[in-house]
């Protein structure tokens, strides 16, 4: 899931958060980083307790993700993509940037469930229900990385759309746009950067490659 920005010095990688222990780097996936000097993500992880500090108390909200994250610990799933390039990135020393505050998702997410609450309630039934759910999810989108599946990854993006039509909306398509707010004037520049974003924001309609595409580049897809 990699992308070059043609006339630019600039690539796009799509990530996987989580990886299983040992799981082997696929050859698509870039074995160094020597050709960058800046490295983007979406968000600074170490900072998301910022937002819980502001925002104290309970919030129904976080239901879900704390399910999935206990189903997640079940598979033995280990550091993700982003732990690995931010660590090459410090050991290289090149500078890494953010295309959004850590606090972003949370606020986006508690958006979702207090326009919506039926659907993030809807979405942990359904987890729950099927103890096998999240393991047979979590497959089917790890293959399609691996593989470097575009067409299996955008199929993933539209059932889950169809469930959650206002959390995908706001988590994925509007995250892709406010991210250009940032990442276009880091695109004009001739400073070489890798940019590394969940491949659920790199395939169908809106994509982050689209929002690019949009002002006037081309993005190219590098297959397996």
């Amino acid at each position: 899931m990699l992308w070059k920005i043609e006339n630019t010095p600039h690539k796009i990688l799509g990530s996987i958060h989580h990886l299983p222990i040992g799981q082997k780097l696929p050859k698509w996936f870039p074995q160094s980083l020597d050709e960058f000097d800046d490295v983007v993500f979406e968000a600074d992880n170490a900072k998301a307790s910022d937002y819980f500090d502001r925002h104290p108390g309970p919030k129904p909200w976080m239901e879900k993700l704390v399910f999935a994250s206990a189903k997640c610990r079940e598979l033995q799933l280990a550091e993700g993509v982003e732990e690995i390039l931010h660590s090459k990135a410090v050991r290289n020393r090149l500078t890494v940037g953010y295309l959004e505050s850590a606090s972003r998702p949370f606020e986006l997410f508690e958006s979702a469930y207090s326009s919506h609450p039926d659907e993030s309630r809807e979405a942990l039934r359904r987890l729950s229900s099927d103890p096998a759910l999240v393991r047979s999810e979590y497959t089917r989108m790890l293959t399609c990385w691996l593989t470097a599946d575009r067409d299996g990854f955008e199929r993933f993006l539209e059932d889950q759309r169809t469930r959650e039509p206002v959390t995908v909306g706001l988590l994925v398509t509007q995250r892709n746009q406010e991210w250009m707010k940032v990442a276009t004037h880091m695109i004009m520049s001739s400073t070489p950067t890798l940019f590394v974003v969940g491949s659920l924001h790199v395939v169908g309609p809106d994509s982050f490659i689209d929002c690019i595409n949009s002002i006037g580049y081309n993005c190219r897809f590098h297959p397996s």
